[in-house]
């Protein structure tokens, strides 16, 4: 690989919910997202056999200088990544697609988990890459294992401590997020047929080190979803939002204040009536406003997206992006600029699996 480094109409609509609530449902009132500004969708070519939600990662300078980096797990036991680059008006296209070699003993694969990728700058102004999946096989039992990678220095994997099946997490996705100088995991541990959230924090401001990650933090408004929950940050010093697929199969979203380290204390449930076969994916899409942009699978099997003020009082309703409903998981999301928007998300075309991105380009 090149670049390993990290660079409608209403949807038919039901009740929604998670178990814990901390407001009332913010309904559909205003505009913010245009659905019609989402590109086509388009399939990264090569690949196959993936099965789980990618991971994306996207830079964006202007429209002639940009990438992405995306990441996926497959059914045969591999984690397999690319990336694209337009400089300077050139558009280098896909690379192909490049296994990630994992550590010694251990091997990827979508029965463990879907990836996860993040970027931060430290204190020095030196910039990182994380790259973090489940392992399907080893010797810790479905434990999280992070490489962190300083572009053309040094590449090292790392095993999280408490991450796996003897910590209660097992093979359930997660999500890998920077934000006020600190590495966070958010994820899910299962209870019966459901999943509540948790997350640890490490302080990534001077250096990263694998010792310094704090315990486990439960949510305390103890909601409870059908799939684990997504999360990401308002900016990069942001609180991070998390998302999740209530027991109603609704979307609803809490927050985790980056300053204490504390959960917000309850959810709120977003749109009433949309329904979602996975958890939808959130992502800031306005800087100034904080505005948030949900995307999620519909249970038509197609890609549904909707967008909240920050204060969760105006919501614009859920609108479909692009014709294609053969897709098998929410989209993951990133905005890498203000009113700029990537998509990535997994499809079953025929006899294959693929992943396809779009993008946002607004206001």
């Amino acid at each position: 690989m090149k670049r390993l480094m990290l660079l409608g109409s209403l949807l038919a609509l039901v009740g929604c919910g998670a178990e814990a609530t901390s407001s009332e449902d913010v309904e559909t009132v205003t505009a913010d997202l245009t659905v019609s500004k989402f590109s086509t969708w388009t399939r990264i070519p090569g690949g196959g056999a993936f099965g789980r939600t990618p991971a994306i990662f996207s830079q964006f300078t202007d429209a002639t200088n940009r990438s992405w980096s995306v990441c996926a797990t497959t059914t045969v036991n591999t984690l397999l990544c690319t990336s694209r680059l337009i400089l300077f008006g050139t558009d280098f296209g896909w690379d192909a697609w490049t296994q990630a070699t994992p550590p010694a003993g251990v091997t990827f694969g979508s029965s463990a988990s879907a990836p996860a990728v993040t970027q931060w700058t430290n204190n020095s102004g030196t910039t990182f890459s994380g790259i973090a999946a489940r392992e399907a096989s080893g010797s810790c039992s479905k434990c999280i294992w992070l490489l962190v990678q300083q572009h053309g220095v040094s590449s090292t994997w790392f095993q999280v401590p408490n991450s796996g099946t003897a910590a209660g997490f097992g093979a359930t996705d997660f999500s890998l997020v920077t934000s006020n100088g600190f590495l966070y995991i958010v994820a899910s541990k299962q209870s019966g047929a459901n999943f509540n959230a948790w997350f640890m924090r490490n302080n990534i401001s001077v250096a990263f080190s694998n010792t310094g990650w704090s315990s486990w933090t439960q949510d305390t408004a103890g909601g409870l979803f059908k799939n684990p929950v997504i999360a990401s940050a308002f900016s990069t010093t942001g609180n991070l939002i998390v998302s999740g697929r209530g027991l109603d199969s609704g979307a609803w979203i809490s927050r985790i204040f980056v300053g204490g380290g504390t959960w917000e204390g309850g959810w709120t449930h977003v749109g009433s009536g949309g329904t979602f076969n996975d958890s939808p994916s959130s992502t800031t899409f306005s800087t100034a406003a904080n505005d948030v942009a949900l995307a999620g699978l519909g249970t038509n099997n197609a890609a549904w997206e909707g967008s909240l003020n920050a204060s969760r009082t105006i919501f614009n309703g859920w609108f479909q992006i692009g014709p294609i409903a053969t897709f098998m998981k929410s989209p993951a999301s990133f905005a890498p600029a203000n009113n700029i928007i990537t998509l990535a998300t997994l499809a079953d075309i025929i006899d294959d699996t693929a992943i396809y991105v779009s993008n946002y380009t607004g206001p």
